[in-house]
């Protein structure tokens, strides 16, 4: 687990035991932390963030009973990401559905189709529709930080809003799946993609 006020910051959101209250202040916490008056040795990183939401989403879908249960929780990672330190260190020790969470690299989305959630980083941006269409008809929960993510069928997609580590759905995607997300989750994202002609608000671009 990372140390100093990045390390804080993810330990609340990974112990938050009562959501969506104890999630939601943990989330304003980070946004806090991350807003420009923040000083730079005072807030955890973009991907302490990241790596903090990304363990805590499996903690708000819900997987179909019917699948084979993997022994282990597996957040992969596919291509190279700096967000991969902060991830392992984030997750080291943990359990999410009595399973102990792992952090697996992949080189291949298709290597990653057994995986509870699978983080496409933005070295894939050229290769997102072939990962995607390589992870269609699993059960892994796909986020990304691509531009136009959403639109090209990912289900979370990382946003930077004034400076500010966010995330928005598409319920479309996850519909095309058997995977349920919680209402707690929706709750916290900055924008909800239902249908086609959703218009999202205006966004600065992730990188």
């Amino acid at each position: 687990m990372p140390s100093g006020p990045a390390g804080s910051l993810s330990r609340c959101l990974i112990k938050a035991a009562r959501p969506p209250l104890g999630w939601l202040l943990c989330a304003a916490l980070l946004w806090i932390a991350c807003s420009p008056s923040a000083g730079a040795q005072d807030r955890p990183s973009e991907y302490d963030v990241e790596a903090a939401y990304l363990f805590n989403f499996g903690k708000f879908v819900y997987y179909p009973a019917e699948a084979p249960k993997a022994a282990n929780f597996d957040i992969c990672i596919v291509g190279a990401s700096p967000i991969a330190p902060a991830l392992e260190k984030t997750a080291a020790n943990e359990r999410i559905d009595d399973r102990a969470v792992r952090v697996v690299r992949h080189d291949k989305a298709a290597d990653a189709r057994a995986c509870a959630v699978v983080f496409l980083s933005g070295s894939e941006a050229d290769r997102i529709d072939k990962d995607l269409a390589a992870l269609e008809g699993s059960d892994a929960l796909t986020v990304g930080e691509s531009q136009q993510f959403l639109d090209r069928g990912g289900m979370i997609q990382f946003l930077i809003d004034r400076n500010r580590v966010r995330f928005a759905v598409n319920l479309q995607a996850v519909g095309h799946t058997r995977l349920q997300l919680s209402s707690e989750l929706l709750k916290v994202a900055q924008f909800v993609k239902t249908k086609p002609a959703d218009t999202k608000p205006a966004q600065e671009d992730k990188r």
